[in-house]
């Protein structure tokens, strides 16, 4: 007889699944925040340029038997946790500018590889937010195709990035982040609006 999985998300969702099934899932969409020194960044509100990192949550269609929306939120598993594996590999990560960033990078500029990333899977998910990132955009991306060879249950729900090269102080900001898979997928979202201390 199968478990029943229980994901509690803050914010009164929750989603059921079953404990001993494998999962095979795909990336629908993703979802795209701004995190300052480990907090949520709401529409409009004012960060320091050096303590800013945007993160991305995938949204993913299980194929087999539900789907699963993995936000930005710690969330409790119990009893156990599924077994995931992606049918896809995610092969490229930009993040664009939407207005001009600095005098290097102008509005529509990918600044990509001038962050450095973390990823985050179920076991990390509850403390993410304060890690500032330390993997290079190709380093992320091997971990990614990686992790997406077999079925594990640090199922890969996303990364976080942290720019490297500082925004123009007193400048506002909105970043888009576009995501593409091996699979021909391409997902985009866009950040809030924020503004640089």
């Amino acid at each position: 007889m199968k478990k029943n999985l229980y994901l509690i998300l803050a914010g009164g969702l929750l989603l059921q699944s079953c404990a001993d099934e494998k999962s095979v899932v795909t990336i629908r969409d993703i979802e795209t925040n701004i995190y300052s020194e480990g907090l949520f960044v709401q529409e409009d509100s004012t960060v320091d340029r050096s303590k800013f990192t945007v993160g991305c949550n995938y949204i993913f269609t299980n194929l087999t038997a539900h789907n699963w929306s993995f936000v930005n939120k710690a969330f409790a598993m119990s009893p156990a946790d599924p077994s995931f594996k992606s049918l896809e590999k995610v092969t490229d990560i930009r993040i664009y500018t939407v207005q001009q960033y600095n005098n290097h990078y102008i509005a529509g500029s990918d600044i990509s590889d001038s962050c450095l990333f973390n990823l985050y899977n179920q076991g990390y998910y509850e403390s993410y937010q304060q890690d500032r990132g330390h993997l290079r955009k190709a380093e992320i991306l091997k971990k990614m195709q990686e992790a997406s060879d077999d079925f594990t249950q640090q199922a890969v729900m996303g990364f976080g990035a942290t720019p490297q090269t500082l925004p123009d102080a007193g400048s506002r900001q909105q970043l888009v982040i576009e995501v593409r898979t091996n699979k021909g997928t391409m997902v985009r979202d866009t950040s809030i609006t924020f503004k640089i201390r």
